[in-house]
């Protein structure tokens, strides 16, 4: 995954997520995935600092994760781990339900203490649609 700005990691994010921006007798409005105006800006790239910060805000990373759960989870673990640098372990069978993978105890902690911008770089990968790495 190319580096990207904790700015620039939110608005792709936020995109996946469901929230644009749209231009109306030139106002420009930021919607939420339940198509509720959150606000309303005569610059559009003002209305993107409005959105979540989910490279910061452990709410807010708690979010795009669980969306990404929903989509991929065994995606979302090894992006997950990868992050973090937790060791994985892969077994000739599967005994894990991880296809395979297998987390010790101190992989397992090193990805339940993820900060807020690691598991928005894991999300993304999944939510995106980018191969697992």
């Amino acid at each position: 995954m190319k580096v990207k700005t904790d700015a620039e990691l939110n608005r792709e994010l936020s995109v996946l997520l469901g929230y644009e921006v749209i231009e109306r007798k030139g106002q420009f409005y930021l919607f939420d995935p339940f198509s509720l105006v959150i606000a309303k800006s005569g610059v559009e790239s003002l209305l993107w600092t409005e959105i979540p910060d989910y490279c910061n805000d452990e709410t807010a990373a708690r979010e795009v994760q669980k969306a990404a759960i929903a989509k991929d989870l065994l995606g979302y673990v090894l992006n997950l781990s990868i992050k973090t640098k937790a060791p994985k372990y892969f077994l000739d069978w599967d005994t894990s339900g991880l296809d395979g993978y297998f987390f010790n105890a101190n992989a397992v902690a090193m990805m339940l203490t993820a900060t807020p911008r690691q598991r928005a770089e894991a999300a993304y990968m999944v939510l995106k649609g980018d191969e697992r790495s």
